[in-house]
This record gives structure tokens, sequence and C-alpha cells, in this order.
């Protein structure tokens, strides 16, 4: 129940459905000229909000973790969160389509092949609500091979839907193949805080390598904080989610 809960509230923490929907409003009173103006104006108003980059990336780099050790990090397992495949993708066949998640795969691929980690454990089933696709993890799998990492040193979990999921049947995973295991976490650094919370609510020793960062520098262009930007809403229902993930996961115990 918790599952469909979360996936069902996500479609009202999307800002373009707000202003959507703002807009139906403003249509549905037009004969109510004064309503339909305001109604309109706060369309126009979240847009301007939820594009300006400068806002959200203020937001995303107080929240953002897992900056700081990365480079020296080691530890047996490298655990990567799923949420990078793009199932949906007309890719040719066995062609595996990352989006821009799937830096949580390659930078554990890299810490593989610079010898920082000696296995890598993908967690990552299939978490949709309607509809059909395969488990991740397998797919990511492969993924892993045909860049040279053998079959020996990838571990696959295919069960998880969620964080609290991904860190409850890895630790089942790694007590069968590794007990007492130090593990990395590799997930995007917006997620960081509510998925290490959950790892280590579970018992598994770790520490956090961010990716997938929505911080940015400036490198001193100015201009890029005052233009509206489509990538700012992504980047505000990722943060979204994640901060009423956080809230939910604080009040049901699993941080």
């Amino acid at each position: 129940m918790f599952f469909i809960l979360s996936k069902l509230f996500a479609l009202f923490l999307k800002p373009l459905n707000w202003v959507v929907l703002l807009l139906l409003a403003a249509w549905w009173k037009r004969r109510n000229l004064a309503l339909s103006r305001r109604l309109l104006v706060w369309s126009v108003g979240l847009v301007l909000f939820f594009t300006n980059p400068l806002i959200i990336n203020l937001l995303a780099r107080a929240w953002e973790c897992g900056q700081t050790g990365a480079p020296d990090a080691r530890a047996d397992v490298g655990i990567v969160l799923g949420g990078f495949v793009d199932m949906e993708a007309l890719a040719p066949e066995g062609m595996v389509q990352l989006h821009r998640s799937g830096n949580r795969l390659t930078t554990a691929l890299q810490f593989y092949h610079t010898g920082r980690i000696r296995y890598i454990l993908i967690s990552g089933g299939a978490g949709r609500l309607v509809g059909s696709a395969p488990a991740e993890a397998p797919v990511a799998k492969q993924f892993l091979m045909q860049a040279g990492v053998p079959d020996s040193a990838i571990w696959v979990e295919d069960m998880s839907r969620n964080t609290r999921e991904n860190a409850v049947y890895s630790k089942e995973l790694l007590d069968k193949k590794q007990p007492g295991a130090h593990c990395l976490i590799f997930t995007s650094a917006w997620h960081m805080r509510r998925a290490l919370g959950c790892y280590q609510k579970v018992g598994i020793s770790c520490d956090a390598v961010g990716t997938d960062f929505f911080g940015e520098k400036s490198n001193g262009n100015l201009a890029k904080w005052v233009e509206p930007n489509g990538e700012a809403i992504h980047k505000w229902e990722s943060l979204l989610k994640e901060w009423i993930g956080w809230i939910a996961y604080q009040l049901k115990g699993y941080v």
C-alpha cells in the first residue's frame, strides 16, 4: 500500500501539472474575468519561478551530499541504486540506454576498473505502478559485462521497487554473499540522504559516493542564473519528490 500511495502522490509533485491545472481553471472561469486573470498571472508566476535556475541551484547545493571523500573511497562492494535505465527508449536490440542518472552506474564502473571496489551490487527491480517493464538490475548487468566487468563480480538484486526495498533486499544478498562487507553507495547526490539512511538503518556498513549532481558552478557566466531553463523544472520534480519521501521515511522509521 505504501508503494502504491507513493506513486500516486508523486503525480501531485510536478510543477508543470500545477501550471496546467491553473490554466484549465482560468479557462473554466473565463466568464469571471477578474478571477480568470488572477489564475493566469499565477500560472505565469509559477512558470517563471520553477524555471529559474538560481533558486533550484541554491536548494540543490544545500541538500545534496556525497561530495566528500569519493576520490579516495574504497570498499568491498559498490551498491548501485536503480533508476537510471531508460526502459522506454527505442534503442537497438542489445544496447542499454541510460538517462541522466546513469552516472550512478558509470561511476561504479570507474571505481571497479581502478580497483577501489571488488564487487558491484546492482539494486533495482521494476518499480512501475501501471504497465510492465523488465527488472532494471539484469539490464544494468548486461551493460557492465559489455564494459569489461566479469559475471562473477556483479551481484544482482532485482526485487526492490523503492529505496527502502533497495536496502532490505541488498542486506539479504550481502548476508549471503559477503557478511559484514563494507560498501559504497552509488546514487544521485540529491537522493543520497534518504538512501544512506535506509542502508545504515538495516545495518549495512557504508559510505556515500554522490553522482548526478544538480548543483552547478557559474564559471563566470552570471547570465545563466536569470535565463529561464526547462531543466530546472525536472530538478524541482526530483527534489520535491525526494523531500516528501524523506519526510515519509522518517515517519515510517525507515531512516
